[in-house]
């Protein structure tokens, strides 16, 4: 892996994993090992996120006393740069009304200009136009859980269409990372992270967590510091 400089390796059968990994961290030169968890995702309540009420109740940007001061801030900065934000979660609902039109404000430009069947800008997937789904590895990103397309949502809604919300940054653009279907793998993590470091990404939004705290990765937390510290994005 790029960011977190870790390799994955796979152990032949009948070799218990748990043994395996004590075993590794008992090394002098191996800084720490952990096993590629897949999580089972728990199904996210029956809220209806199709329904927003509104930017009147958007308390955290409008004229709350408790807002970031959101206003003033879009008063300033005019006008607006388009910038690409990658979301690592669950994907997104590309026929969600507030963000149906994210595809045609940018994408990976090289694989939307390209051939279809072809790695057009080298970064190893094949007409990732518009995201990737690292879960099912394919180039349809869309979000059966829901929390993608609600993180996708507070970031970037259609604030001129008349319906839903008013995005954070209405004019940027998402580009949906998705590791997360019926569960997720520590593998697919940190692969959405290196794909957003090598497709140049300046914000990258990974609301995510685990249910058991216990078995959160080192690989990850290390990549997050790695990230942090060492590349020029905002996490």
């Amino acid at each position: 892996f790029i960011v977190s400089k870790s390799i994955l390796y796979k152990i032949k059968s009948g070799i218990k994993p748990e043994e395996l990994q004590l075993a590794l961290n008992e090394e002098e030169i191996v800084q720490f090992s952990s096993l590629n968890k897949i999580q089972v995702i728990q199904p996210r309540s029956s809220i209806d996120f199709s329904g927003e009420p509104g930017f009147i109740n958007q308390w955290y940007i409008n004229e709350h006393p408790s807002s970031i001061d959101w206003l003033e801030a879009m008063e300033i900065y005019s006008p607006k740069k388009n910038v690409s934000v990658a979301v690592i979660d669950s994907g997104i609902s590309f026929a969600h009304p507030d963000l149906a039109n994210l595809e045609n404000r940018g994408g990976m430009i090289a694989e939307i200009n390209g051939i279809n069947g072809f790695d057009d800008d080298g970064l190893g997937l094949i007409d990732d136009k518009h995201g990737w789904d690292f879960a099912n590895q394919d180039n349809l990103a869309e979000d059966n859980l829901g929390h993608g397309t609600m993180v996708s949502g507070i970031i970037a809604s259609d604030g001129s269409n008349g319906i839903g919300i008013v995005g954070i940054a209405p004019n940027s653009y998402i580009i949906p990372l998705k590791i997360a279907d019926r569960g997720q793998s520590d593998e697919d993590i940190l692969l959405a992270f290196d794909y957003a470091i090598e497709a140049s990404v300046k914000i990258i939004n990974f609301s995510w967590g685990l249910s058991n705290f216990d078995e959160y990765d080192p690989n990850i937390q290390d990549a997050l510091n790695i990230l942090e510290n060492n590349y020029d994005v905002l996490l």
